[in-house]
C-alpha cells in the first residue's frame, strides 16, 4: 500500500501537471496562422474556460462539506461551470472566433453548447451511479460520496426513508447487493426518471437553437451530437 506521503506527492504532481497543460494549451493558438486579433480573442475564451472550470470545481468540492440549499439548482451550477463550458460551449466559441463568426452565431453556439454540455453531464451522473460494466469502473459516485444529479433529485422527490437509506451508503464501499439497492431506490423514487427528463429537455433546447439559427454551419453534425450525448452507453 502506498504511504500517505506517496499519495500526497502523487496528488501534488498531478496538480502541477495540470498547470503545465494549461500553459501548453495556449501554444497551438499562439503558433497558428490566424490573425493576431482572432488569436487574442481565442486566448481570452480559453482563459475564460479555465476560470469557469475552476469555479465549478470549487462548487463541487464545497458540496462535500455539508448540505446545500436547492440541491438540483446547485448541481446544475456545477455542471454548467465545471463541464458544459469546457466540453462544449467554450470550444465552440473558440472555433467560432478563430473562424470570424458573427456575434449572433457565437451567441447561438453558446446557447447550444451549454444545453448539450448540461445534458452530457446529467447522463454522465446517471452512468456514474449505475456504473455499467462498459464503464469498467471500480467504484461509482455513491461510494465517492459525490453530490450528483441523481442524488440531488432524490433529495427533492424521495421520501425520508429513501433519502436516509441512500445517505447511509454515501462515501462507503458498496457490495453488488448494496449497489442494486441504491439503484432501486433511485428508480422507485423517480430520481433517475427525473434526470432523464431533464437531460432530454436540454437536448430539445439545443435542437431548437439549431432549428432557429439557420446561419450556423454543420447543423446536421451538431444535431447528431446533441442526440448522442443522452443515448451513449459510456
Amino acid at each position: 500500500m502506498p504511504t500517505a506521503q506517496a499519495i500526497r506527492g502523487g496528488e501534488n504532481l498531478a496538480i502541477l501537471d495540470g498547470d503545465i497543460c494549461c500553459a501548453l494549451a495556449k501554444k497551438p493558438i499562439l503558433n497558428s496562422n490566424f490573425s493576431p486579433e482572432r488569436k487574442c480573442a481565442a486566448l481570452e475564451e480559453l482563459i475564460d474556460i479555465e476560470l469557469k472550470t475552476g469555479f465549478g470545481q470549487r462548487l463541487d468540492e464545497m458540496s462535500k462539506h455539508g448540505p446545500v440549499q436547492n440541491p438540483v439548482e446547485y448541481v446544475q451550477q456545477i455542471h454548467k461551470y465545471k463541464t458544459a463550458w469546457y466540453t462544449h460551449a467554450g470550444p465552440l466559441r473558440i472555433g467560432a472566433k478563430l473562424a470570424g463568426a458573427t456575434n449572433s452565431q457565437i451567441a447561438a453556439l453558446t446557447d447550444y453548447g451549454l444545453a448539450v454540455g448540461l445534458a452530457f453531464q446529467i447522463k454522465d451522473d446517471m452512468m456514474g451511479v449505475l456504473s455499467p460494466d462498459s464503464l469498467k469502473k471500480a467504484k461509482n459516485d455513491i461510494t465517492e460520496g459525490k453530490l450528483t444529479m441523481p442524488v440531488a433529485m432524490l433529495l427533492t422527490c424521495g421520501n425520508e426513508e429513501q433519502i436516509d437509506a441512500v445517505k447511509g451508503y454515501m462515501g462507503k464501499p458498496l457490495t453488488a447487493e448494496d449497489t442494486q439497492k441504491v439503484i432501486a431506490i433511485l428508480t422507485d423514487s423517480g430520481a433517475l426518471a427525473n434526470c432523464q427528463e431533464m437531460a432530454e429537455s436540454y437536448v430539445t433546447k439545443a435542437q431548437r437553437v439549431l432549428q432557429t439559427n439557420t446561419n450556423l454551419l454543420n447543423r446536421e453534425f451538431l444535431s447528431s451530437l446533441a442526440d448522442y450525448v443522452i443515448n451513449r452507453t459510456r
